[in-house]
This record gives structure tokens, sequence and C-alpha cells, in this order.
């Protein structure tokens, strides 16, 4: 994984035409995709992926953005149940503790670390980086 240099990582939200804010979009979905934590996105933090959200599905007539990360979310979850069942049928080389060790900590209660709010008013969607 190439390592992200200072100008690729976004400070400044307002600055970002729409096609940029739609890469972004697509890439932090691609990261929750292949398993990756939304704490773990270098190009920026994840409220300002809210932001970004926000602001796409402002112009829009749906909730193509924020049912976008949602998807990808639950992709993530799968990516991570899809491991345990392959490894658990297999068993070679599989670390089952480790990997429950894991889910317990990422997944404890279902999405409980984020919480996706779909209001038509304001279109938030609120991330908890609360540790538990």
């Amino acid at each position: 994984m190439a390592k992200k240099k200072s100008q690729d990582i976004i400070t400044d939200v307002s600055a970002l035409s729409e096609i940029k804010m739609k890469k972004i979009i697509d890439e932090f979905c691609n990261h929750l995709e292949r398993g990756f934590s939304e704490h773990s996105f270098v190009i920026c933090e994840a409220e300002k992926i809210e932001v970004i959200i926000s602001i796409l599905d402002s112009k829009r007539w749906d909730n193509y953005y924020y049912e976008r990360v949602k998807t990808a979310l639950r992709a993530n979850l799968y990516f991570w149940e899809k491991l345990g069942i392959s490894g658990l049928k297999n068993k070679k080389n599989f670390n089952s503790s480790m990997w429950m060790f894991y889910i317990k900590l990422r997944f404890s209660k279902k999405f409980n670390h984020i919480e996706l709010n779909n209001n038509k008013a304001d279109k938030k969607i609120e991330i908890d980086f609360t540790e538990k």
C-alpha cells in the first residue's frame, strides 16, 4: 500500500470539487469493503466523510452516497464473517482466537461504533469514535 503524501490528505472539504468528493467516497467505500476500519482511512477523517456525504446528497433527489457508505459498512462485516467461516472450515493457518477477539472488539454490537441517521432534513451521518 502506497504511503499517502501530505498533499493527498484532506484538510478542507470546502475546497474540494464535486468530482474529488465522489472519488473520496468511492475510495472510502472500497477501503471498508476490503475489510479495513473506517478509523484507518488515511485520506481524511470520518467527520469529513460525513460532510462530503451531506454535500453530495443535498445535490441529489435520493440518498445515494449515504446508502453507498451504509452498504460498504455491511460489506465490511461480510468480509470478516466470510474470513471467519472460511478459516473455521479449513482450520489450516487460521487463528480462530485472534479472529474472534477482533470480531468481538470491532462488531460486539452490530455497528455500535457507527450510527447512521437518515434524516431527510439534514442528512447527517454520525460516527462515534469513543472506545468501548
